[in-house]
């Protein structure tokens, strides 16, 4: 699963899950396979983000909240994406 920033989970996952859906699906079931260990969960969710200045977190939240939104607008409307 590739790291994505906590602030930031929702928005990449959804974007991921629009325009990759196989390996969002992959990504899925690696996190679910983590829910018995909470360490490893927030690894998979926090990751890099808790080492990232507030600058750089807003940044990175900015930077995923508009490729979210890219990946939102290219779906017809009423598609659902696999979540």
């Amino acid at each position: 699963m590739s790291r994505r920033c906590a602030s930031t989970y929702f928005d990449t996952t959804a974007a991921h899950a629009i325009t990759d859906a196989t390996g969002f699906l992959d990504d899925r079931a690696e996190l679910v396979e983590s829910f018995a260990d909470q360490l490893a969960v927030a690894d998979l969710t926090l990751g890099e983000f808790r080492a990232l200045s507030a600058v750089d977190q807003l940044t990175a939240w900015r930077h995923d909240r508009l490729d979210f939104e890219r990946a939102a607008r290219t779906l017809a409307y009423g598609t659902r994406a696999e979540w």
